[in-house]
C-alpha cells in the first residue's frame, strides 16, 4: 500500500466492520484474526470491529475467536447453531451495516492479505470508485 493511502486510512474517523464466515475453522482461524486485528491498529485510526460469524460449527472455533478476542478487543463473533453457509453468514452480518462506515469481508483461511482490504476501503475513502470496482472485478 502507498504512503498516501496509509495516511488516509490513519486520518479517517470512520468505523469499519471486517465480516469473517467461519465453519470449523479451529485451526485456521487464529492466525488471521490476529494478522488483521494488527494490522488495523497499526494502519486505521478509526474504529474497527472484526466479526466472526459462526454457523454450524462443530469443533473449537468459537473457543479460538474467544481467545483471541481476549488479546484484541477489535474480535467479535456472532453464533449460528445451524449451518447457515458462507452466504447466509455474511447476509447476517450484512445486517449490521447501518451501525458501521464501511462493512468488508475475508475468508478465515487468511489467503487475502489484511493489506487487500485496506486499499479497497482507502479508495473507497477517497471516493475512487474506478479503483474499487478495477479491484472487485
Amino acid at each position: 500500500m502507498e504512503d498516501t493511502e496509509k495516511t488516509s486510512m490513519r486520518e479517517s474517523s470512520l468505523h469499519f466492520t471486517l465480516l469473517i464466515p467461519a465453519y470449523n475453522e479451529e485451526e485456521r482461524i487464529a492466525g488471521t484474526l490476529k494478522e488483521y486485528a494488527e494490522y488495523f491498529r497499526s494502519q486505521f485510526s478509526g474504529g474497527i470491529k472484526i466479526l466472526v460469524i459462526l454457523n454450524g460449527c462443530q469443533d473449537a472455533t468459537l473457543e479460538v475467536v474467544r481467545s483471541c478476542a481476549k488479546q484484541y478487543s477489535e474480535i467479535e463473533a456472532m453464533e449460528f447453531k445451524a449451518p447457515i453457509g458462507k452466504g447466509g453468514a455474511l447476509i447476517e452480518g450484512l445486517k449490521l451495516a447501518p451501525q458501521t462506515d464501511i462493512i468488508g469481508y475475508t475468508d478465515a483461511d487468511g489467503a487475502t492479505p489484511p493489506g487487500s482490504n485496506a486499499h479497497i476501503a482507502s479508495n473507497m475513502l477517497r471516493k475512487r470508485w474506478s479503483d474499487w470496482l478495477t479491484l472487485v472485478t
